[in-house]
């Protein structure tokens, strides 16, 4: 009796565990070709080429120019009345003393 393939050999099969893909795509064998693809199980897209991280966006930095007119600008009158003075610089002075 001579052997058959069924629609299942001829199928995707996973392929060996890549870490370097990122989460969730997994990598497939195609069954009649032997060509490696990927596939997202969680959207069900599949592509040829290998996936990459998307593209974070870059965290703003506070330049200290920024930081040096922000502090300028002095405390919040509801700071001022919390602390009881009307200059809050009096209270880092008093501090010192």
């Amino acid at each position: 009796m001579a052997a058959t393939a069924t629609a299942s050999s001829a199928g995707p099969r996973y392929a060996p565990e890549d870490p370097t893909l990122p989460k969730p795509w997994r990598g497939l064998v195609d069954g009649k070709t032997g060509y490696l693809y990927f596939w997202n199980p969680e959207t069900n897209v599949t592509q040829y080429e290998r996936p990459t991280l998307p593209k974070s966006s870059p965290i703003p930095i506070i330049s200290s120019v920024q930081v040096h007119q922000s502090s300028r600008r002095g405390y919040s009158p509801l700071l001022r009345k919390m602390i009881g003075m009307e200059d809050p610089t009096m209270l880092h002075q008093n501090l010192m003393l």
